[in-house]
């Protein structure tokens, strides 16, 4: 909990459209692993959760949130 509200702190502080969380905790520890969980959290509230995913996949899936917003944002 204590991510997600300074997340949403720099996200409203520095006037952010998104921004990606990344965690350390015992059963998440994305220091020297290849998998992490994250989450993607939109200035409208809009979370998008990812679990224990590889971070190649994770990097594919934050590219494609940026592109649907910039995608939003021009139409």
């Amino acid at each position: 909990e204590a991510v997600r509200y300074h997340a949403l702190r720099k996200l409203n502080r520095k006037n952010l459209d998104f921004i990606v969380t990344n965690w350390y905790a015992r059963g998440n520890n994305p220091f020297g692993n290849r998998s992490a969980s994250m989450e993607i959290i939109h200035k409208d509230g809009h979370v998008r959760r990812l679990q224990k995913i590889s971070k190649a996949r994770a990097a594919k899936l934050i590219v494609q949130e940026i592109l649907q917003f910039v995608r939003k944002e021009r139409s």
